[in-house]
Protein backbone atom coordinates (compact mmCIF):
# COMPACT_ATOMS: atom_id res chain seq x y z
CA UNK A 1 0.00 0.00 0.00
CA UNK A 2 2.83 2.42 0.89
CA UNK A 3 4.51 1.69 -2.45
CA UNK A 4 1.24 2.41 -4.24
CA UNK A 5 0.88 5.75 -2.43
CA UNK A 6 4.44 6.73 -3.31
CA UNK A 7 3.78 5.97 -6.96
CA UNK A 8 0.44 7.78 -7.12
CA UNK A 9 0.75 10.34 -4.32
CA UNK A 10 -0.41 13.19 -6.55
CA UNK A 11 -3.63 11.34 -7.33
CA UNK A 12 -4.12 10.65 -3.62
CA UNK A 13 -3.63 14.36 -2.90
CA UNK A 14 -6.21 15.32 -5.55
CA UNK A 15 -8.73 12.80 -4.21
CA UNK A 16 -8.28 13.99 -0.62
CA UNK A 17 -8.50 17.68 -1.54
CA UNK A 18 -11.51 17.34 -3.81
CA UNK A 19 -13.20 14.89 -1.45
CA UNK A 20 -12.84 17.46 1.34
CA UNK A 21 -14.59 20.07 -0.82
CA UNK A 22 -17.43 17.63 -1.45
CA UNK A 23 -17.67 16.88 2.28
CA UNK A 24 -17.91 20.61 2.98
CA UNK A 25 -21.43 20.83 1.56
CA UNK A 26 -22.75 17.33 2.22
CA UNK A 27 -25.36 18.52 4.75
CA UNK A 28 -27.28 20.74 2.34
CA UNK A 29 -31.09 20.71 2.20
CA UNK A 30 -31.66 18.28 5.09
CA UNK A 31 -34.85 18.00 7.17
CA UNK A 32 -34.60 19.65 10.59
CA UNK A 33 -36.61 21.05 13.49
CA UNK A 34 -35.71 24.51 12.24
CA UNK A 35 -37.40 23.82 8.92
CA UNK A 36 -40.36 22.19 10.65
CA UNK A 37 -40.93 25.29 12.77
CA UNK A 38 -41.36 27.37 9.61
CA UNK A 39 -44.27 25.44 8.11
CA UNK A 40 -45.90 23.44 10.91
CA UNK A 41 -47.96 25.22 13.63
CA UNK A 42 -47.01 24.12 17.15
CA UNK A 43 -50.59 23.19 18.16
CA UNK A 44 -50.79 20.76 15.25
CA UNK A 45 -47.54 19.05 16.26
CA UNK A 46 -48.93 18.52 19.76
CA UNK A 47 -52.03 16.73 18.53
CA UNK A 48 -51.72 13.04 19.41
CA UNK A 49 -53.15 11.73 16.15
CA UNK A 50 -51.35 14.13 13.80
CA UNK A 51 -48.41 11.84 13.07
CA UNK A 52 -50.72 8.83 12.75
CA UNK A 53 -52.69 10.65 10.06
CA UNK A 54 -49.47 11.65 8.30
CA UNK A 55 -48.38 8.02 8.27
CA UNK A 56 -51.74 6.74 7.02
CA UNK A 57 -51.88 9.34 4.26
CA UNK A 58 -48.35 8.55 3.16
CA UNK A 59 -48.98 4.79 3.17
CA UNK A 60 -52.04 5.27 0.96
CA UNK A 61 -49.93 7.16 -1.55
CA UNK A 62 -47.43 4.32 -1.88
CA UNK A 63 -50.23 1.79 -2.18
CA UNK A 64 -51.33 3.41 -5.44
CA UNK A 65 -47.86 3.39 -6.99
CA UNK A 66 -49.12 1.39 -9.98
CA UNK A 67 -51.62 4.13 -10.77
CA UNK A 68 -48.82 6.67 -10.40
CA UNK A 69 -46.76 4.82 -13.01
CA UNK A 70 -49.72 4.56 -15.36
CA UNK A 71 -50.10 8.35 -15.25
CA UNK A 72 -46.42 8.75 -16.29
CA UNK A 73 -45.16 9.90 -12.92
CA UNK A 74 -47.96 12.24 -11.79
CA UNK A 75 -49.39 11.49 -8.38
CA UNK A 76 -52.69 9.65 -8.58
CA UNK A 77 -55.96 10.33 -6.83
CA UNK A 78 -56.51 13.84 -5.49
CA UNK A 79 -53.10 15.06 -6.66
CA UNK A 80 -53.66 14.08 -10.28
CA UNK A 81 -56.36 16.71 -10.64
CA UNK A 82 -53.99 19.47 -9.56
CA UNK A 83 -51.58 18.82 -12.39
CA UNK A 84 -54.27 18.52 -15.05
CA UNK A 85 -53.54 21.48 -17.35
CA UNK A 86 -57.12 21.80 -18.57
CA UNK A 87 -58.35 25.30 -19.25
CA UNK A 88 -58.81 27.44 -16.12
CA UNK A 89 -58.28 24.52 -13.77
CA UNK A 90 -57.31 25.93 -10.37
CA UNK A 91 -57.17 23.93 -7.15
CA UNK A 92 -57.64 25.86 -3.90
CA UNK A 93 -56.64 24.51 -0.49
CA UNK A 94 -57.56 26.47 2.67
CA UNK A 95 -55.63 25.04 5.59
CA UNK A 96 -57.47 26.93 8.33
CA UNK A 97 -60.76 25.42 7.18
CA UNK A 98 -59.39 21.87 6.89
CA UNK A 99 -56.00 21.60 8.64
CA UNK A 100 -55.78 17.86 7.95
CA UNK A 101 -56.61 18.16 4.27
CA UNK A 102 -55.07 15.22 2.36
CA UNK A 103 -53.13 17.56 0.08
CA UNK A 104 -51.64 19.44 3.02
CA UNK A 105 -50.74 16.16 4.72
CA UNK A 106 -48.71 15.25 1.63
CA UNK A 107 -46.89 18.58 1.95
CA UNK A 108 -46.28 18.21 5.69
CA UNK A 109 -44.85 14.74 5.15
CA UNK A 110 -42.61 16.02 2.37
CA UNK A 111 -41.07 18.78 4.46
CA UNK A 112 -40.62 16.57 7.52
CA UNK A 113 -38.92 13.65 5.73
CA UNK A 114 -37.42 14.74 2.44
CA UNK A 115 -34.39 16.75 1.46
CA UNK A 116 -34.56 19.57 -1.06
CA UNK A 117 -33.80 16.89 -3.66
CA UNK A 118 -37.01 15.00 -3.05
CA UNK A 119 -36.02 11.79 -4.85
CA UNK A 120 -33.38 10.91 -2.26
CA UNK A 121 -35.92 9.53 0.21
CA UNK A 122 -37.30 7.05 -2.33
CA UNK A 123 -34.29 4.77 -1.92
CA UNK A 124 -34.88 4.46 1.81
CA UNK A 125 -38.47 3.56 0.99
CA UNK A 126 -37.15 0.87 -1.34
CA UNK A 127 -34.89 -0.57 1.34
CA UNK A 128 -37.59 -0.39 4.02
CA UNK A 129 -39.88 -2.57 1.87
CA UNK A 130 -37.22 -5.25 1.37
CA UNK A 131 -36.60 -8.35 3.46
CA UNK A 132 -33.48 -10.19 2.24
CA UNK A 133 -34.14 -13.13 4.59
CA UNK A 134 -37.37 -13.85 2.70
CA UNK A 135 -35.76 -12.90 -0.65
CA UNK A 136 -38.05 -9.86 -0.92
CA UNK A 137 -35.58 -7.66 -2.78
CA UNK A 138 -37.64 -6.25 -5.66
CA UNK A 139 -37.61 -2.42 -5.67
CA UNK A 140 -41.11 -1.09 -5.12
CA UNK A 141 -40.74 2.35 -6.70
CA UNK A 142 -37.69 3.02 -8.83
CA UNK A 143 -36.12 0.61 -11.32
CA UNK A 144 -33.64 3.15 -12.67
CA UNK A 145 -31.19 3.13 -9.75
CA UNK A 146 -30.89 -0.45 -8.56
CA UNK A 147 -28.33 -3.25 -8.59
CA UNK A 148 -24.97 -2.44 -7.06
CA UNK A 149 -26.13 1.05 -6.12
CA UNK A 150 -29.27 0.10 -4.19
CA UNK A 151 -28.08 -3.12 -2.54
CA UNK A 152 -24.72 -1.55 -1.78
CA UNK A 153 -26.53 1.41 -0.20
CA UNK A 154 -28.52 -1.03 1.95
CA UNK A 155 -25.34 -2.74 3.16
CA UNK A 156 -23.71 0.64 3.83
CA UNK A 157 -26.72 1.86 5.86
CA UNK A 158 -26.80 -1.37 7.85
CA UNK A 159 -23.10 -1.02 8.62
CA UNK A 160 -23.68 2.58 9.75
CA UNK A 161 -26.41 1.35 12.13
CA UNK A 162 -24.13 -1.36 13.56
CA UNK A 163 -21.46 1.29 14.18
CA UNK A 164 -24.03 3.48 15.97
CA UNK A 165 -23.88 6.35 13.46
CA UNK A 166 -27.59 6.20 12.59
CA UNK A 167 -30.83 4.81 14.05
CA UNK A 168 -33.08 2.57 11.96
CA UNK A 169 -36.72 1.84 12.71
CA UNK A 170 -39.77 0.78 10.69
CA UNK A 171 -41.88 3.35 12.57
CA UNK A 172 -42.02 6.35 10.22
CA UNK A 173 -43.61 8.43 13.00
CA UNK A 174 -40.27 8.36 14.80
CA UNK A 175 -38.67 10.27 11.92
CA UNK A 176 -41.62 12.67 11.76
CA UNK A 177 -41.00 13.57 15.40
CA UNK A 178 -37.20 13.68 15.07
CA UNK A 179 -36.29 14.94 11.56
CA UNK A 180 -32.62 15.26 12.55
CA UNK A 181 -32.46 11.46 12.78
CA UNK A 182 -33.78 11.26 9.23
CA UNK A 183 -31.12 13.77 8.25
CA UNK A 184 -28.42 11.40 9.51
CA UNK A 185 -29.66 8.73 7.10
CA UNK A 186 -29.23 11.15 4.21
CA UNK A 187 -25.72 12.11 5.32
CA UNK A 188 -24.77 8.43 5.51
CA UNK A 189 -26.19 7.83 2.02
CA UNK A 190 -24.36 10.83 0.59
CA UNK A 191 -21.08 9.57 2.05
CA UNK A 192 -21.72 6.33 0.17
CA UNK A 193 -22.13 8.32 -3.06
CA UNK A 194 -18.97 10.32 -2.30
CA UNK A 195 -17.05 7.04 -2.04
CA UNK A 196 -18.22 6.15 -5.57
CA UNK A 197 -17.29 9.64 -6.81
CA UNK A 198 -13.70 9.08 -5.70
CA UNK A 199 -13.71 5.54 -7.11
CA UNK A 200 -14.92 6.92 -10.46
CA UNK A 201 -12.06 9.44 -10.52
CA UNK A 202 -9.59 6.66 -9.70
CA UNK A 203 -10.96 4.40 -12.45
CA UNK A 204 -10.75 7.26 -14.97
CA UNK A 205 -7.14 7.83 -13.89
CA UNK A 206 -6.33 4.15 -14.55
CA UNK A 207 -8.21 4.16 -17.87
CA UNK A 208 -6.31 7.24 -19.06
CA UNK A 209 -3.04 5.57 -18.04
CA UNK A 210 -3.85 2.77 -20.50
CA UNK A 211 -3.65 5.35 -23.33
CA UNK A 212 -1.48 8.26 -22.21
CA UNK A 213 0.87 9.33 -19.45
CA UNK A 214 0.46 9.97 -15.75
CA UNK A 215 0.05 13.72 -16.23
CA UNK A 216 -2.91 13.28 -18.56
CA UNK A 217 -4.40 10.74 -16.13
CA UNK A 218 -4.08 13.14 -13.21
CA UNK A 219 -5.67 16.00 -15.16
CA UNK A 220 -8.51 13.73 -16.31
CA UNK A 221 -9.28 12.68 -12.72
CA UNK A 222 -9.28 16.32 -11.62
CA UNK A 223 -11.56 17.43 -14.46
CA UNK A 224 -13.96 14.60 -13.61
CA UNK A 225 -14.18 15.71 -9.98
CA UNK A 226 -14.52 19.36 -11.06
CA UNK A 227 -17.32 18.74 -13.59
CA UNK A 228 -20.59 20.40 -12.45
CA UNK A 229 -22.60 17.30 -13.33
CA UNK A 230 -20.36 15.14 -11.12
CA UNK A 231 -20.39 17.71 -8.31
CA UNK A 232 -24.19 17.86 -8.34
CA UNK A 233 -24.71 14.12 -8.71
CA UNK A 234 -22.10 13.61 -5.99
CA UNK A 235 -24.15 15.59 -3.45
CA UNK A 236 -27.36 13.56 -3.79
CA UNK A 237 -28.31 9.93 -3.30
CA UNK A 238 -28.82 8.55 -6.79
CA UNK A 239 -27.17 5.86 -8.85
CA UNK A 240 -25.68 7.94 -11.67
CA UNK A 241 -22.26 8.17 -10.02
CA UNK A 242 -22.21 4.43 -9.36
CA UNK A 243 -23.11 3.72 -12.99
CA UNK A 244 -20.35 6.07 -14.12
CA UNK A 245 -17.71 4.28 -12.03
CA UNK A 246 -18.87 0.84 -13.19
CA UNK A 247 -18.83 1.88 -16.85
CA UNK A 248 -15.24 3.13 -16.47
CA UNK A 249 -14.21 -0.17 -14.88
CA UNK A 250 -15.87 -1.96 -17.79
CA UNK A 251 -13.98 0.18 -20.33
CA UNK A 252 -10.69 -0.72 -18.66
CA UNK A 253 -11.55 -4.40 -19.02
CA UNK A 254 -12.54 -3.82 -22.67
CA UNK A 255 -9.08 -2.40 -23.42
CA UNK A 256 -7.52 -5.51 -21.85
CA UNK A 257 -9.84 -7.67 -23.94
CA UNK A 258 -8.76 -5.88 -27.11
CA UNK A 259 -5.06 -6.20 -26.31
CA UNK A 260 -4.91 -9.76 -24.96
CA UNK A 261 -8.03 -11.53 -26.24
CA UNK A 262 -7.86 -14.00 -23.35
CA UNK A 263 -10.88 -15.77 -21.91
CA UNK A 264 -10.33 -13.98 -18.61
CA UNK A 265 -10.88 -10.52 -20.06
CA UNK A 266 -13.79 -11.62 -22.24
CA UNK A 267 -15.55 -12.94 -19.14
CA UNK A 268 -14.56 -9.92 -17.05
CA UNK A 269 -15.78 -7.42 -19.67
CA UNK A 270 -19.09 -9.23 -20.11
CA UNK A 271 -19.56 -9.57 -16.37
CA UNK A 272 -18.95 -5.84 -15.78
CA UNK A 273 -21.28 -4.90 -18.65
CA UNK A 274 -24.07 -6.94 -17.04
CA UNK A 275 -23.39 -5.35 -13.66
CA UNK A 276 -23.52 -1.88 -15.23
CA UNK A 277 -26.80 -2.55 -17.03
CA UNK A 278 -28.33 -4.23 -13.98
CA UNK A 279 -27.44 -1.17 -11.91
CA UNK A 280 -28.54 1.51 -14.40
CA UNK A 281 -30.80 0.37 -17.23
CA UNK A 282 -30.36 3.52 -19.28
CA UNK A 283 -26.63 2.74 -19.66
CA UNK A 284 -27.39 -0.09 -22.09
CA UNK A 285 -25.55 1.84 -24.79
CA UNK A 286 -22.36 2.00 -22.68
CA UNK A 287 -22.35 -1.81 -22.50
CA UNK A 288 -21.99 -1.91 -26.29
CA UNK A 289 -18.31 -1.08 -25.70
CA UNK A 290 -17.67 -4.79 -25.11
CA UNK A 291 -18.89 -5.68 -28.61
CA UNK A 292 -16.92 -2.77 -30.08
CA UNK A 293 -13.73 -3.98 -28.34
CA UNK A 294 -14.27 -7.51 -29.65
CA UNK A 295 -14.85 -6.26 -33.20
CA UNK A 296 -11.83 -3.94 -32.99
CA UNK A 297 -9.59 -6.84 -31.98
CA UNK A 298 -10.78 -9.07 -34.81
CA UNK A 299 -10.80 -6.41 -37.53
CA UNK A 300 -7.90 -4.11 -36.64
CA UNK A 301 -5.51 -6.15 -34.51
CA UNK A 302 -5.86 -9.65 -36.02
CA UNK A 303 -6.90 -8.42 -39.50
CA UNK A 304 -9.78 -10.89 -39.74
CA UNK A 305 -13.19 -10.41 -41.33
CA UNK A 306 -16.68 -9.97 -39.97
CA UNK A 307 -17.20 -13.73 -39.99
CA UNK A 308 -14.60 -14.03 -37.23
CA UNK A 309 -16.40 -11.31 -35.29
CA UNK A 310 -19.72 -13.15 -35.20
CA UNK A 311 -18.47 -16.73 -34.86
CA UNK A 312 -15.99 -16.30 -32.04
CA UNK A 313 -17.20 -18.44 -29.13
CA UNK A 314 -15.51 -16.17 -26.58
CA UNK A 315 -17.80 -13.31 -27.50
CA UNK A 316 -20.98 -15.32 -26.97
CA UNK A 317 -19.62 -16.62 -23.69
CA UNK A 318 -18.99 -12.98 -22.84
CA UNK A 319 -22.68 -12.23 -23.55
CA UNK A 320 -23.72 -15.12 -21.32
CA UNK A 321 -21.51 -13.77 -18.53
CA UNK A 322 -23.23 -10.40 -18.92
CA UNK A 323 -26.70 -11.90 -18.64
CA UNK A 324 -25.63 -13.90 -15.59
CA UNK A 325 -24.12 -10.90 -13.80
CA UNK A 326 -27.17 -8.78 -14.63
CA UNK A 327 -29.39 -11.35 -12.93
CA UNK A 328 -27.00 -11.53 -9.97
CA UNK A 329 -27.17 -7.77 -9.26
CA UNK A 330 -30.85 -7.47 -10.23
CA UNK A 331 -32.45 -10.86 -9.54
CA UNK A 332 -35.98 -9.44 -9.81
CA UNK A 333 -35.43 -9.47 -13.59
CA UNK A 334 -36.12 -13.20 -13.34
CA UNK A 335 -38.54 -13.27 -10.41
CA UNK A 336 -40.69 -10.36 -11.67
CA UNK A 337 -39.77 -9.79 -15.31
CA UNK A 338 -43.03 -8.02 -16.20
CA UNK A 339 -42.50 -5.45 -13.46
CA UNK A 340 -38.90 -4.87 -14.55
CA UNK A 341 -39.86 -4.55 -18.22
CA UNK A 342 -42.66 -2.10 -17.45
CA UNK A 343 -40.24 0.02 -15.44
CA UNK A 344 -37.79 0.03 -18.34
CA UNK A 345 -40.46 1.10 -20.85
CA UNK A 346 -42.16 3.70 -18.63
CA UNK A 347 -38.87 5.34 -17.66
CA UNK A 348 -37.63 5.29 -21.23
CA UNK A 349 -40.78 6.99 -22.51
CA UNK A 350 -40.48 9.70 -19.85
CA UNK A 351 -36.78 10.45 -20.28
CA UNK A 352 -35.84 9.67 -23.87
CA UNK A 353 -37.42 11.11 -26.96
CA UNK A 354 -35.51 10.41 -30.16
CA UNK A 355 -34.93 13.23 -32.63
CA UNK A 356 -33.32 13.53 -36.03
CA UNK A 357 -33.17 17.34 -35.96
CA UNK A 358 -29.49 18.37 -36.29
CA UNK A 359 -29.88 21.58 -34.27
CA UNK A 360 -31.25 19.52 -31.37
CA UNK A 361 -28.14 17.34 -31.52
CA UNK A 362 -25.98 20.47 -31.44
CA UNK A 363 -27.95 21.78 -28.46
CA UNK A 364 -27.25 18.54 -26.59
CA UNK A 365 -23.56 18.59 -27.49
CA UNK A 366 -22.90 22.29 -26.89
CA UNK A 367 -25.38 23.42 -24.25
CA UNK A 368 -25.95 20.11 -22.46
CA UNK A 369 -22.31 19.06 -22.32
CA UNK A 370 -21.19 22.63 -21.64
CA UNK A 371 -23.46 22.87 -18.60
CA UNK A 372 -22.35 19.46 -17.35
CA UNK A 373 -18.59 19.83 -17.90
CA UNK A 374 -18.08 23.64 -17.99
CA UNK A 375 -17.65 25.25 -21.36
CA UNK A 376 -13.85 25.59 -21.30
CA UNK A 377 -13.45 21.86 -20.66
CA UNK A 378 -15.95 21.19 -23.45
CA UNK A 379 -13.83 23.31 -25.82
CA UNK A 380 -10.72 21.34 -24.81
CA UNK A 381 -12.58 18.08 -25.34
CA UNK A 382 -13.71 19.16 -28.82
CA UNK A 383 -10.19 20.24 -29.79
CA UNK A 384 -8.55 17.14 -28.31
CA UNK A 385 -11.03 14.68 -29.76
CA UNK A 386 -10.83 16.30 -33.19
CA UNK A 387 -7.02 16.18 -33.16
CA UNK A 388 -6.87 12.54 -32.05
CA UNK A 389 -9.62 11.49 -34.49
CA UNK A 390 -7.69 12.92 -37.43
CA UNK A 391 -5.05 10.27 -36.74
CA UNK A 392 -7.62 7.47 -36.76
CA UNK A 393 -6.05 5.58 -39.66
CA UNK A 394 -2.58 5.57 -38.13
CA UNK A 395 -3.69 5.12 -34.54
CA UNK A 396 -3.37 1.91 -32.56
CA UNK A 397 -6.39 -0.42 -32.33
CA UNK A 398 -7.13 0.63 -28.78
CA UNK A 399 -6.99 4.34 -29.72
CA UNK A 400 -9.41 3.70 -32.56
CA UNK A 401 -11.59 1.69 -30.19
CA UNK A 402 -11.85 4.65 -27.81
CA UNK A 403 -12.66 7.02 -30.68
CA UNK A 404 -15.50 4.75 -31.87
CA UNK A 405 -16.87 4.39 -28.32
CA UNK A 406 -16.83 8.17 -27.90
CA UNK A 407 -18.59 8.72 -31.24
CA UNK A 408 -21.19 6.14 -30.24
CA UNK A 409 -21.81 7.97 -26.96
CA UNK A 410 -22.06 11.30 -28.78
CA UNK A 411 -24.60 9.83 -31.18
CA UNK A 412 -26.74 8.47 -28.33
CA UNK A 413 -26.61 11.83 -26.54
CA UNK A 414 -27.79 13.70 -29.64
CA UNK A 415 -30.33 11.14 -30.84
CA UNK A 416 -31.97 10.34 -27.52
CA UNK A 417 -31.14 13.44 -25.48
CA UNK A 418 -31.54 16.17 -28.06
CA UNK A 419 -35.12 16.95 -27.06
CA UNK A 420 -34.44 17.22 -23.34
CA UNK A 421 -30.82 17.75 -22.40
CA UNK A 422 -30.64 21.39 -23.47
CA UNK A 423 -33.28 22.33 -20.91
CA UNK A 424 -31.55 20.88 -17.86
CA UNK A 425 -28.14 21.41 -16.34
CA UNK A 426 -28.25 17.91 -14.89
CA UNK A 427 -29.46 16.01 -17.94
CA UNK A 428 -25.87 14.94 -18.72
CA UNK A 429 -26.05 12.70 -15.64
CA UNK A 430 -27.70 10.10 -17.89
CA UNK A 431 -24.61 10.23 -20.12
CA UNK A 432 -21.92 9.95 -17.47
CA UNK A 433 -19.72 7.61 -19.56
CA UNK A 434 -19.52 10.36 -22.20
CA UNK A 435 -18.68 12.95 -19.54
CA UNK A 436 -15.82 10.73 -18.37
CA UNK A 437 -14.46 10.26 -21.92
CA UNK A 438 -14.75 14.01 -22.49
CA UNK A 439 -12.57 14.59 -19.43
CA UNK A 440 -10.03 12.12 -20.82
CA UNK A 441 -9.69 13.88 -24.18
CA UNK A 442 -9.80 17.32 -22.56
CA UNK A 443 -6.91 16.22 -20.31
CA UNK A 444 -4.94 15.12 -23.37
CA UNK A 445 -5.50 18.54 -24.97
CA UNK A 446 -4.59 20.46 -21.82
CA UNK A 447 -1.38 18.43 -21.52
CA UNK A 448 -0.51 19.44 -25.09
CA UNK A 449 -1.19 23.09 -24.21
CA UNK A 450 1.05 22.89 -21.15
CA UNK A 451 3.92 21.43 -23.20
CA UNK A 452 6.55 23.84 -24.52
CA UNK A 453 6.25 22.83 -28.17
CA UNK A 454 4.29 25.83 -29.50
CA UNK A 455 7.08 28.14 -30.75
CA UNK A 456 4.76 30.12 -33.03
CA UNK A 457 2.46 31.08 -30.15
CA UNK A 458 5.15 31.65 -27.51
CA UNK A 459 3.65 30.95 -24.07
CA UNK A 460 -0.02 31.59 -24.80
CA UNK A 461 -1.04 27.90 -25.09
CA UNK A 462 0.55 27.18 -21.72
CA UNK A 463 -1.31 30.10 -20.15
CA UNK A 464 -4.53 28.87 -21.73
CA UNK A 465 -4.05 25.38 -20.28
CA UNK A 466 -3.37 26.82 -16.82
CA UNK A 467 -6.42 29.05 -17.24
CA UNK A 468 -8.70 26.08 -17.98
CA UNK A 469 -7.44 24.23 -14.90
CA UNK A 470 -7.77 27.36 -12.76
CA UNK A 471 -11.29 28.02 -14.00
CA UNK A 472 -12.30 24.40 -13.32
CA UNK A 473 -10.91 24.67 -9.79
CA UNK A 474 -12.89 27.88 -9.30
CA UNK A 475 -16.07 26.13 -10.50
CA UNK A 476 -15.74 23.29 -8.00
CA UNK A 477 -14.91 25.74 -5.20
CA UNK A 478 -17.88 28.01 -5.93
CA UNK A 479 -20.33 25.11 -6.23
CA UNK A 480 -18.99 23.55 -3.02
CA UNK A 481 -19.43 26.91 -1.29
CA UNK A 482 -23.03 27.01 -2.53
CA UNK A 483 -23.75 23.61 -1.01
CA UNK A 484 -22.05 24.60 2.24
CA UNK A 485 -24.01 27.86 2.50
CA UNK A 486 -27.23 25.96 1.77
CA UNK A 487 -26.58 23.76 4.79
CA UNK A 488 -27.00 26.68 7.22
CA UNK A 489 -28.14 29.82 5.39
CA UNK A 490 -30.30 28.64 2.51
CA UNK A 491 -32.25 31.12 0.39
CA UNK A 492 -35.44 29.08 0.60
CA UNK A 493 -35.30 29.12 4.43
CA UNK A 494 -34.99 32.91 4.47
CA UNK A 495 -37.85 33.16 2.00
CA UNK A 496 -40.05 30.99 4.23
CA UNK A 497 -39.37 33.20 7.28
CA UNK A 498 -40.14 36.36 5.32
CA UNK A 499 -43.45 34.98 4.01
CA UNK A 500 -44.55 34.04 7.53
CA UNK A 501 -43.67 37.47 8.86
CA UNK A 502 -44.90 39.69 6.03
CA UNK A 503 -47.75 38.03 4.12
CA UNK A 504 -51.01 38.41 6.12
CA UNK A 505 -52.67 35.18 7.23
CA UNK A 506 -55.65 34.01 5.16
CA UNK A 507 -54.29 35.73 2.05
CA UNK A 508 -54.47 33.78 -1.18
CA UNK A 509 -51.08 32.64 -2.51
CA UNK A 510 -50.58 31.29 -6.02
CA UNK A 511 -48.24 28.37 -6.66
CA UNK A 512 -47.35 26.23 -9.66
CA UNK A 513 -47.19 23.11 -7.47
CA UNK A 514 -48.49 21.74 -4.23
CA UNK A 515 -45.96 22.78 -1.52
CA UNK A 516 -43.02 20.41 -1.77
CA UNK A 517 -39.41 20.50 -0.61
CA UNK A 518 -37.91 20.86 -4.08
CA UNK A 519 -40.50 23.35 -5.33
CA UNK A 520 -41.50 25.63 -2.44
CA UNK A 521 -39.87 27.33 0.55
CA UNK A 522 -41.09 26.13 3.98
CA UNK A 523 -43.77 28.58 5.16
CA UNK A 524 -47.04 28.28 7.06
CA UNK A 525 -48.96 27.21 3.97
CA UNK A 526 -51.76 25.91 6.21
CA UNK A 527 -52.76 29.47 7.11
CA UNK A 528 -53.10 30.69 3.52
CA UNK A 529 -55.52 29.97 0.70
CA UNK A 530 -53.23 28.12 -1.71
CA UNK A 531 -54.21 28.32 -5.35
CA UNK A 532 -52.43 25.78 -7.54
CA UNK A 533 -52.39 27.29 -11.03
CA UNK A 534 -51.24 25.10 -13.91
CA UNK A 535 -52.54 27.16 -16.85
CA UNK A 536 -49.34 28.21 -18.59
CA UNK A 537 -51.18 28.82 -21.86
CA UNK A 538 -54.35 30.30 -20.40
CA UNK A 539 -54.34 33.05 -17.73
CA UNK A 540 -56.92 32.60 -14.97
CA UNK A 541 -59.97 34.84 -14.78
CA UNK A 542 -59.46 38.10 -12.88
CA UNK A 543 -61.49 36.93 -9.88
CA UNK A 544 -59.36 33.78 -9.68
CA UNK A 545 -56.06 35.64 -9.36
CA UNK A 546 -54.46 35.15 -5.92
CA UNK A 547 -53.35 38.10 -3.77
CA UNK A 548 -49.73 36.96 -4.03
CA UNK A 549 -47.84 34.63 -6.30
CA UNK A 550 -44.68 32.74 -5.43
CA UNK A 551 -42.22 32.33 -8.31
CA UNK A 552 -39.30 29.94 -8.00
CA UNK A 553 -36.37 29.33 -10.29
CA UNK A 554 -34.33 26.19 -9.77
CA UNK A 555 -30.95 26.60 -11.55
CA UNK A 556 -30.34 22.85 -12.08
CA UNK A 557 -33.79 22.47 -13.65
CA UNK A 558 -34.04 25.40 -16.02
CA UNK A 559 -31.48 25.75 -18.77
CA UNK A 560 -30.46 28.66 -20.96
CA UNK A 561 -31.59 31.34 -21.51
CA UNK A 562 -31.71 31.96 -17.77
CA UNK A 563 -35.05 33.46 -16.74
CA UNK A 564 -37.70 33.22 -14.06
CA UNK A 565 -40.44 30.81 -15.19
CA UNK A 566 -43.86 32.49 -15.39
CA UNK A 567 -47.12 30.67 -14.64
CA UNK A 568 -49.17 32.23 -17.46
CA UNK A 569 -48.90 34.89 -20.22
CA UNK A 570 -49.23 38.52 -19.14
CA UNK A 571 -48.18 37.71 -15.58
CA UNK A 572 -46.39 41.01 -14.96
CA UNK A 573 -49.42 42.93 -16.11
CA UNK A 574 -51.17 41.66 -12.98
CA UNK A 575 -48.33 41.54 -10.43
CA UNK A 576 -45.34 43.54 -9.25
CA UNK A 577 -42.29 42.27 -7.39
CA UNK A 578 -42.56 42.54 -3.60
CA UNK A 579 -39.42 40.70 -2.52
CA UNK A 580 -36.58 38.94 -4.31
CA UNK A 581 -34.50 36.20 -2.63
CA UNK A 582 -31.16 35.27 -4.10
CA UNK A 583 -29.70 36.77 -7.24
CA UNK A 584 -31.80 37.88 -10.16
CA UNK A 585 -31.40 35.57 -13.18
CA UNK A 586 -28.64 36.78 -15.49
CA UNK A 587 -27.89 35.66 -19.02
CA UNK A 588 -24.32 34.73 -18.10
CA UNK A 589 -25.41 32.30 -15.35
CA UNK A 590 -24.31 29.34 -17.42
Amino acid sequence: MSELLKKHWLLAAVLVAMGSLYLWGLRWGLPSHERGALFLPSPMKSESDFYEKLEANRSKLYEIKDEIWNTQGSVAGELANIYDVSERRITEVCGWKDPLNKLLLHSYSSFLLRTVDSDEQSFFVELAHMNPRKFQITPCLDLVHTGVFLYGLGAWIKAAEILGAIELTQDIKHYYRFPEKMAKLYVAGRLYILLWVLLGAWFLYLLTMQFYGRTEALIAAFLYLAAPVVITAGHIIRGHIVGSALSLLMLMACVKLLESGTWKWYLTSGFLAGVTFGTQQHLWYACCAVGIAHAARQLWLLRRGWRAVFWDRRFWLCVMAGVLSMVIVAPYIVTDFQYWYRGLIVHGSKVYSATLLPWKWLEAWIVGMGLGLNHLVLACFAAGFWTVSRRFGSGSPKERFLIVVTLWNLFILGFYGGNSIGTSTLALRRSMPLASLACLYAAWMIRRLLADDWPAFKRWPRRLGIGVLGYSLAVVFVLSCDYNVDSHRATYMRAGRWINENIPSYSSVGLAHLPHTDMTPPFRFGQYALRIIMNQNCPPAHEQLPDYYLLQRSPPTYGMPVRMPLPFPGFYEQYELVRQFGKLPRWWDF
